[in-house]
């Protein structure tokens, strides 16, 4: 069958050779002919055409119409016996053999030309001089190869089909360039610039398209070894189909995104439950405070804040310290964990804790420290190194204590998120601890007005009982009988009472100022020495190394310490052990005195006062005016103890006591009344009152100004700008009338102070004020008051 078509193809060309090349017929047989192998085929090194440079004549199938490209025109032929070579005729500059292509050469037409091998962009090819037509046959369909497949001389000059995913496209001045990789080989698919214009049609497709393309595989090699750069010609963009579009996202970059996106649930989960923790940790921080209201004393208070921390901060111990300003000490609360008292002062610090405790106050900041031995500003190293946080109670700009607590060395308590709430607890709790000094500052204030009313009407029973007891005296005196004597001797017991009483409530009207207890009780030892040894009490005196001052009457105080010394005594005497133990200490802000001694008592018993000078109710009330304390207690039977504690002055009297108390005598103790809301005021009007040993009533309304002003009788009223419950204007007509003296604390002079304060029974103060204003204030009434104006 293939013959006959060959032969029938010979017929067809003859007739077609009398009408091809009519004009000038030219000599084919100096042509040799081969087939489209031979006349492709390949010799190493450099791969140049084995036959180039001969003249040949080829017979093959046309596989595609003539293409046009800038540099030239191109015939793909395919070899018409084997069907697996193909060759490429390419007609370049002025060749006269493309002339006499027409419309009979098209695709499946067998034809025969002859002309020379060559070498074009590295491709075999051959340069037709002459073409004529054989006959037609039926063409094969393109093959489909993958570009690994199709860059290779197998296929060269052949029309193939192949399917890839785009690498890259590329610009180049005679055309277009899409870039596809397989297997580590590239092959190039190039479209020619159309002549008469500028589009590029390649310029749609992107990486990651899929794309079928169908052209012819050519060469664009232009230096040695010419088996390299492989293409596909392309005729017609038409050639070009998109089978799939590259996907919305790179196939690589969706492992990532979906790791992202899973991060990004774990993180906002992660903030979510740390968001929750520190909520949970502000509301039992709020509830802590709340907590810390309905509580009665210090101690509570502290052992609340140390328990309540504990359970939210990684924390092995919490303690709370109250800061003294007057003496720039600070003090640790006792609290279950430990009832041992601890003290220092603000500018003594002996270890690293203590230095962070006391620059956070000094400072009135929370400073925390993930290593104590670590931190440049501590100064101080501990033998164990732990971390510290420090958050200091504060009130109004004001630092009056700090809450401590220490950890692990090496991770900070409390998260920077935390802070703020953290000091809002601090500051509450500073609110009800200042809260607390203000009740038993009133407290006091109260049980020292009623200890001085007591005291007058005791001072004036007792000199009236005084008249009659000598008198009896007197007129016992001159009896002679035994009855008499006894008569005598119990007046004069009687009469003696009555003078001790009448020593001690006279010393009330003394000056106070600072006592030396360790002076006055080695005075008093010496004084008793003599009767313990009668006695045969052994004694024992341990007193502090420095000494101790407190603020109060010497004489006053004496009276009272004697009392005590005597009942002691008396108890010792009729005991078996026959033991009197005096200790002077200081403990942190206090001065302990401990009076020890045995006695004759039975267990559950105490000492028997009902024939004592003085009671100890009465030496209680005393001691209690100089804002101390005193207890009673039973170590075992047989074997008892006082215990006075009383506020201590600093080392230094002449720091707490200034010089101003030492002006002229008083004529009488100054009873005042101070409406004022600010805390800092009060404080430090009542610690000038009470070094000048006169009484200040401190309230914040005019409501209970007016309710007091008209129950005790005031020689002074000292009146904020801006009371609470009123204006201060209102408050002076309500009490102005009631009290001899008006004073207006203000920071600002007001329109209408001239015209409501005339200077003799009212006046105004400017704020701050010093010390020596209240003084020469006071000094003024003194001198103008009549004998009937003392309270």
């Amino acid at each position: 069958m293939a013959r006959t078509e060959f032969i029938a193809a010979i017929l067809t060309l003859s007739f077609a050779g009398l009408a091809f090349g009519q004009a000038a017929p030219e000599d084919t047989r100096s042509f040799r002919l081969v087939s489209i192998a031979e006349a492709a085929e390949r010799i190493a090194p450099d791969f140049r055409p084995k036959l180039l440079g001969e003249s040949v004549r080829v017979q093959g199938i046309v596989e595609a119409a003539l293409l046009e490209a800038p540099d030239a025109s191109y015939l793909p032929i395919l070899d018409p016996q084997s069907k697996n070579a193909g060759l490429m005729l390419v007609f370049s500059g002025d060749n006269e053999s493309k002339r006499s292509i027409g419309a009979e050469i098209s695709p499946g037409v067998l034809i025969e030309a002859h002309g020379i091998v060559s070498l074009h962009n590295g491709q075999a090819v051959v340069k037709p001089t002459g073409i004529k037509v054989i006959g037609k046959v039926v063409l094969p369909h393109p093959q489909v190869l993958t570009p690994n497949a199709a860059a290779s001389f197998q296929f060269e000059g052949m029309l193939v089909k192949i399917e890839a995913e785009v690498w890259e496209y590329r610009e180049a001045n005679r055309g277009d360039l899409l870039e596809f990789q397989d297997a580590g080989q590239t092959i190039r698919v190039f479209l020619p610039l159309m002549k008469g214009t500028m589009e590029r049609p390649l310029a749609a497709y992107h990486r990651g398209d899929r794309i079928r393309v169908q052209g012819l595989v050519s060469q664009f090699c232009l230096s040695p070894p010419y088996n390299r750069y492989f293409q596909l010609l392309v005729a017609n963009p038409k050639d070009i189909e998109l089978i799939e579009p590259r996907p919305a996202l790179p196939p690589q970059i969706v492992p990532a995104t979906v790791l992202l996106i899973l991060l990004g649930i774990l993180a906002a989960w992660y903030f979510q439950q740390r968001s929750r923790s520190q909520n949970r940790m502000v509301q039992k921080m709020l509830q802590a405070s709340e907590e810390i209201y309905g509580l009665g004393t210090a101690r509570e208070a502290a052992e609340i804040l140390r328990s309540r921390l504990l359970e939210l901060l990684p924390a092995d111990n919490v303690s709370v310290y109250h800061y003294d300003p007057t003496r720039k000490s600070l003090e640790r609360i006792p609290d279950s964990a430990s009832s041992t008292m601890h003290s220092f002062h603000i500018d003594e610090c002996y270890t690293a804790v203590e230095n962070g405790i006391a620059l956070a106050v000094r400072n009135k900041t929370l400073l925390q420290f993930s290593d104590t031995n670590s931190a440049d500003l501590l100064h101080q190293k501990e033998d164990i190194s732990r971390s510290l946080l420090v958050i200091p109670m504060r009130n109004r700009n004001e630092s009056r204590g700090a809450i401590v607590a220490t950890g692990v060395a090496g991770r900070l308590l409390l998260s920077e998120a935390l802070h703020p709430a953290a000091q809002h607890l601090a500051n509450d709790a500073c609110q009800y601890f200042e809260g607390l000094e203000q009740v038993a500052l009133r407290e006091q204030i109260h049980r020292s007005e009623k200890l001085a009313v007591a005291g007058q009407l005791i001072h004036g029973v007792i000199t009236e009982l005084n008249v009659p007891l000598e008198r009896i005296r007197e007129l016992t005196a001159q009896m002679s009988d035994s009855d008499a004597s006894a008569i005598h001797e119990q007046v004069q017991k009687a009469s003696e009472t009555v003078r001790r009483i009448i020593s001690v409530a006279r010393a009330e009207q003394i000056d106070a100022g600072p006592v030396d207890l360790r002076f006055l009780f080695q005075k008093l030892m010496e004084e008793m020495d003599e009767d313990l040894r009668k006695a045969l009490i052994e004694s024992e005196v341990n007193l502090s190394p420095e000494s101790l001052y407190v603020l109060g009457s010497q004489e006053q105080l004496a009276k009272v310490f004697e009392n005590l010394f005597l009942h002691a005594k008396a108890a010792a005497t009729y005991s078996l052990e026959h033991l009197f133990i005096l200790n002077l200490n200081r403990i942190g802000r206090s001065a302990m005195i401990e009076i020890e001694f045995s006695g004759p008592f039975g267990e559950g018993e105490g000492p028997d006062f009902s024939g004592a000078a003085l009671g100890l109710a009465i030496s209680r009330g005393l001691l209690q005016s100089y804002g101390g304390e005193i207890r009673f207690t039973t170590i075992r039977t047989g074997r008892y103890r006082y215990e006075v504690e009383l506020p201590s002055l600093s080392s230094n009297p002449t720091e707490d006591f200034p010089h101003a108390m030492k002006f002229a005598p008083q004529r009488g103790t100054i009873t005042a009344l101070l409406v004022e809301p600010e805390l800092q005021t009060q404080r430090k009007l009542l610690a000038i009152f009470g070094e000048l040993n006169h009484r200040l009533i401190p309230v914040t309304n005019i409501e209970e100004a007016a309710d007091l002003a008209e129950k005790i009788r005031f020689d002074i009223v000292f009146a904020s700008a801006r009371p609470d419950g009123g204006t201060w204007v209102e408050l002076f007509h309500r009490v102005h009338h009631r009290t001899p003296h008006f004073t207006l604390l203000s920071e600002s002079a007001e329109e209408q102070s001239a015209d409501i304060l005339d200077g003799s029974s009212s006046s105004m103060l400017r704020k701050p004020f010093e010390e020596s204003d209240i003084v020469s204030l006071l000094e003024r009434i003194q001198k103008n008051a009549q004998p009937g104006s003392r309270s």
